[in-house]
């Protein structure tokens, strides 16, 4: 059975086999050359004991960016994706005024989504539930970027693992 195998070399960096070395072959490999764990991604380096994670440098604006475009894009709100950007809940605050002021029927008001969704809103309660649910998306994105915007390094803000909502 073949395994991979690592090796580092202080000058001669990282290289890896894909099974094992004959002893002529590790006879010639320089010396002070040490077996490694394989190197598990091609962003970490070798601190003497361990791979440890090579910051690339991303910036809090990177993370800013990225926050609104995951606002912008939104999530599902009773299984309907909706976009949680300022004109979006603009829009829905403009609908519950109108629910407010009595101008809406019984028939409701019904909108297409950006996802080509039809949606009739028939109550005020119904917008308020929609609203609430895109606020607390919006508030969780823009406090998720803040911790991410915290960690040293800060990682690929694009990496979707770093916005997965904790399990309620």
């Amino acid at each position: 059975m073949s395994s991979e195998k690592g090796y580092f070399h202080p000058d001669e960096g990282y290289w890896q086999t894909t099974g094992e070395p004959g002893e002529d072959i590790l006879n010639s490999y320089p010396d002070g050359t040490v077996e490694v764990p394989v190197k598990p991604n091609s962003d970490c380096s070798w601190d003497g004991t361990d791979w440890v994670p090579e910051g690339k440098n991303h910036l809090p604006a990177q993370v800013s960016e990225e926050a609104e475009q995951r606002i912008i894009l939104g999530t599902k709100i009773n299984g309907i994706q909706f976009k949680c950007d300022t004109d979006s809940i603009s829009r829905l605050e403009g609908l519950l005024r109108g629910f407010e002021r009595g101008i809406i029927g019984p028939e409701g008001k019904t909108y297409k989504t950006s996802a080509g969704v039809d949606l009739t809103f028939t109550t005020q309660e119904q917008v308020q539930t929609v609203l609430a649910a895109a606020d607390d998306h919006r508030d969780w994105i823009l406090e998720r970027s803040a911790q991410i915007q915290n960690i040293e390094p800060i990682p690929d803000p694009t990496d979707d693992d770093l916005w997965e909502k904790p399990a309620a």
